[in-house]
């Protein structure tokens, strides 16, 4: 029994290096298209041989007011943190997953796994100790006249927005 399981464990650990995902491209740029809203949405991916370079989106008919959120965040987004899981936009979700769809199917063209840009785990934020003589909790019109007044007066202030 144990001889099996030894045997599994080092078919299994074979398996995967031999086909385990990796962040490799054929380097280039790619053109794909995928399906939104209002019709087709064309962008033009730049691969380095393990990076996205760029996300440019060359064609769409996504609705005047909406797309531009999309079209403007999520390529950056895409390049900053190499990701297929960027942050979610509130009303465009249709414009959203075409952006996200073609992209992938640009990175398929390239030879690479879009599976493995997908994992959305952040970073952790460490926790970070400060001090002040005032903590003002809210960024309003008040929370900034009384944390100026504060910090007029000599308190060493931090002020807190939501």
């Amino acid at each position: 029994m144990k001889r099996t399981g030894a045997i599994l464990t080092v078919l299994t650990m074979i398996f995967m290096l031999l086909f385990g995902t990796t962040l490799a491209y054929t380097p280039g740029e790619y053109t794909a298209t995928a399906q939104g809203n209002n019709g087709p949405v064309e962008v033009k991916v730049t691969l380095d041989a393990d990076r996205i370079i760029a996300v440019e989106v060359t064609k769409h008919s996504e609705t005047p007011g909406i797309f531009e959120t999309v079209f403007d965040t999520l390529p950056q987004q895409i390049v900053e943190k190499q990701t297929l899981a960027p942050d979610t936009i509130t009303g465009a979700t249709v414009s959203r997953q075409a952006l996200l769809d073609a992209v992938a199917d640009a990175i398929v063209q390239a030879g690479g796994n879009p599976e493995a840009l997908k994992d959305s785990t952040a970073p952790v934020a460490e926790d970070e100790a400060l001090t002040a003589d005032v903590v003002v909790v809210g960024g309003g019109a008040a929370g900034i006249a009384a944390a100026l007044e504060a910090h007029d007066a000599g308190a060493k202030v931090i002020l807190l927005e939501k």
